[in-house]
């Protein structure tokens, strides 16, 4: 089951604190531009095809030893403010299937994008230099990060892919709050890919 506590989460970089959950007083401005694209996408609902393959289920989760491990480490790398361990557990595993294995990355620049460019807004208001340019990347974005999830658990269960709809892809102001969230979580595991690039290469 998702979080969606409004609980104070630090930030990546400089020490920062932000809330999981979406400052609403700044989120009107650019909601309109944001829904757009999830009016357009309620077109192409996703087909909850069912996989023959146990690869997760909800109640009793199973990861790999490499899969628990790294979420220990992204733990300790984030200072213990992972929000949505299990589901970020999913992603992770899921991109160790081999058709879905490069999106993975992908999806975690995407998310460290979201993260970064909403912190950005916030700060400098509506008003702000720029802000209608970062307004319409946000807005891309988003919807680029709804494919990637989608695609990337693509070979779980029916359950699975359908939990991670109602919870993270729904065309709802909730989802994106939602999503973003997980974004924050997997915004770490790009740092972490990012800080640890040197030592990762060395062992292979």
């Amino acid at each position: 089951r998702a979080d969606t506590t409004a609980a104070r989460t630090r930030g990546n970089r400089g020490g920062r604190f932000m809330h999981s959950r979406l400052d609403m007083e700044k989120w009107v401005p650019w909601r309109v531009e944001t829904l757009k694209i999830y009016s357009q996408a309620r077109c192409n609902a996703i087909p909850w095809i069912e996989s023959p393959s146990p690869f997760f289920y909800i109640a009793s989760m199973e990861l790999s030893p490499v899969t628990a491990s790294l979420l220990s480490e992204l733990d300790k790398f984030s200072g213990g403010t992972i929000a949505h361990r299990s589901d970020l557990g999913i992603l992770l595993e899921s991109g160790r299937v081999p058709r879905v294995r490069g999106l993975l990355e992908e999806l975690s620049f995407f998310s460290k994008f979201l993260d970064r460019t909403y912190r950005i807004m916030t700060r400098i208001g509506r008003n702000g230099e720029g802000y209608d340019r970062l307004a319409s990347e946000f807005s891309e974005a988003v919807a680029k990060t709804r494919d990637l999830v989608t695609s990337l658990i693509s070979e779980s269960p029916g359950d699975v892919r359908k939990r991670f709809a109602d919870t993270y892809l729904a065309l709802t102001q909730e989802g994106l709050e939602n999503l973003l969230s997980l974004c924050h979580d997997l915004s770490w595991y790009k740092n972490w890919l990012i800080d640890t690039k040197p030592e990762r290469k060395a062992r292979t």
